[in-house]
């Protein structure tokens, strides 16, 4: 746990250095001294789990990742290769969001994929869709969520990602640190 330095605020940065189960705890307080009895006034905690994903999944076309969204893509139906049996209906002409959401093996969301490094790719998108890299790159610096330029043209178009690494957020150059063991279900397919 490391503190940030604000001018308003003491905001603290957590990281998992190992995988586990860890709680942290929170004090408020005195300092403790001869004139200061009672070092602690109030006290919290958090149980902080660090662990991977066992799966991922894409959410498409949607502002934010609300839990009722992202349960129904855990629970989507999908064909050979992971890709979803029903295609997501979107209108074409415009820029649609889609991200990346880490699940346990336990079945409940991480929060974003933020500290996993992915790869995006298009399939059978030719005149129907591009990755918006310029947009992607002015608007976040972690590649769980990309946003895609819709053409003005109907068809069908696969999107996919896979998790290859870890993002080292805590460098600036942002490094990935490689997968030894890529397992197949650390990638994600959505028709639309």
């Amino acid at each position: 746990m490391d503190q940030i330095s604000t001018s308003f605020s003491s905001p603290y940065r957590i990281s998992c250095q190992k995988l586990g189960t860890f709680r942290i705890v929170f004090k408020r307080g005195n300092l403790v001294g001869d004139d200061h009895p009672l070092p602690v006034v109030a006290e919290v905690g958090l149980s902080l789990r660090c662990n991977f994903p066992s799966t991922i999944v894409l959410i498409a076309n949607e502002p934010a990742n609300k839990l009722d969204v992202i349960w129904s893509a855990i629970q989507a139906d999908r064909g050979p290769g992971r890709v979803r049996a029903t295609p997501i209906i979107v209108a074409n002409g415009r820029t649609i969001r889609v991200s990346s959401i880490g699940i346990s093996d336990s079945g409940k969301a991480f929060g974003n994929s933020s500290a996993l490094h992915l790869s995006w790719e298009l399939i059978n998108c030719d005149g129907l869709a591009s990755l918006g890299d310029a947009y992607d790159l002015a608007t976040s610096k972690s590649s769980w969520e990309r946003f895609l330029l819709l053409q003005n043209a109907s068809g069908l178009c696969i999107v996919r990602a896979t998790v290859f690494g870890f993002s080292d957020n805590m460098v600036d150059d942002h490094s990935t640190v490689p997968f030894e063991n890529l397992e197949s279900n650390l990638t994600d397919d959505v028709c639309l």
